[in-house]
């Protein structure tokens, strides 16, 4: 339900809101204007009552008043200003969309580096990302790095503990090597999930051997001519490294930071997500490469401003524009003279903005 609401403000002057309630909560407010006087009162009013009829004619229409207003336009123009001052900062307007590609990840991170005048560069990677050639091509470059390990065996460091000790939440152990070194960390809680998952994958196999389920793509099964059976030296070797973690580094500084640094990939993790979800930057229909690369560069544009603005208010993009786009501007005519409406901005708003514009 959507109703009109006079609000008395700090500065003594009344506002003009439209309210929307759904099961008696407060879902939406909608601000019309402020009134310093009974003439602009009755003027928002009158604009708040033609916003809620949506211009529908009254069954019992008001007495002939001299006073003709029209909502010529209304639109969220405080939203539009915010994101497009954010793209200004960001220096996107001068944005060369025209890239040429490269093949390898050395000549992107030493363009990076002269682009951005810096004097270090430490690239941060899950295992995936590079191989043991990159790594070495890295160090030459004089790059530092931490890039997660592929644990495909029990470390030694690890397996001569545990012949004596149990690991501890948190625990660190470290195997120095020629010019790096591998930090291994031991987690309870990454243990508790990677053995419930241990779990889940040991059922579908005895499932798949019960001739339950019609699979072959099952990680702790053995099959052979003769039979299906479970693979038990796997599944005591993955038991072992569950809640166990490792970092290849390079880098001269405290075995917790490097995890630390490690895990702020979790930032770039969700910008992909972002961009894949809320920005729609997939899937591509285009054909064209010059339309595949619009799109793209339109995608990474949005999702730079959108984690600039979650950076600097600590909300969401999509709790930004939630709370941005109600706060309508509208072009009103009276009496044949049109004039500017600036919205009324509740204090949560103001207290966004001011953060976006402190740079905090």
């Amino acid at each position: 339900m959507t109703y009109i609401r006079k609000v008395k403000t700090g500065s003594g002057a009344t506002a003009v809101q439209l309210l929307t309630k759904e099961k008696g909560q407060v879902v939406r407010i909608e601000h019309i204007g402020s009134a310093y006087t009974d003439e602009d009162l009755k003027i928002l009013l009158f604009i708040a009552r033609k916003q809620l009829q949506d211009n529908q004619i009254e069954l019992f229409p008001e007495a002939t008043s001299s006073l003709k207003v029209v909502i010529r336009q209304s639109y969220s123009a405080l939203l539009w200003e915010s994101l497009r001052q954010e793209y200004r900062k960001l220096g996107l307007q001068s944005f060369e969309g025209n890239k040429a590609e490269t093949k390898t990840i050395l000549p992107i991170i030493k363009e990076f580096q002269a682009e951005h005048q810096l004097k270090k560069v430490t690239v941060v990677a899950d295992a995936a990302m590079l191989s043991a050639s990159n790594l070495a091509e890295l160090t030459k470059a004089g790059f530092t790095y931490i890039v997660g390990s592929r644990l495909n065996k029990i470390p030694y460091e690890i397996a001569e503990y545990q012949k004596t000790n149990q690991l501890q939440d948190q625990q660190i152990l470290v195997s120095p090597q020629d010019g790096y070194r591998i930090v291994y960390q031991y987690r309870s809680k990454r243990a508790s999930l990677d053995l419930r998952n241990i779990e889940k994958q040991i059922t579908k196999a005895k499932k798949v051997i019960a001739g339950l389920i019609n699979t072959n793509r099952t990680k702790f099964l053995t099959i052979d001519a003769q039979s299906k059976r479970l693979n038990l030296e796997l599944i005591e070797k993955a038991k072992s490294l569950a809640g166990i973690k490792g970092y290849v580094t390079n880098l001269e500084i405290p075995d917790e930071k490097i995890i630390a640094c490690y895990h702020q990939l979790f930032q770039v993790e969700a910008s992909l997500r972002m961009a894949k979800s809320d920005l729609k930057a997939r899937p591509v229909y285009h054909r064209k490469r010059d339309s595949i690369e619009a799109q793209l560069t339109i995608g990474l544009a949005a999702l730079a401003i959108s984690r600039r603005i979650e950076a600097q208010t600590g909300i969401s993009i999509n709790q930004f524009v939630k709370l941005l786009k109600p706060i309508r501007s509208a072009i009103v005519s009276i009496n044949g003279i049109e004039f500017h409406a600036d919205p009324e901005l509740p204090p949560s708003v103001k207290a966004v903005l001011d953060r976006l514009s402190s740079g905090y």
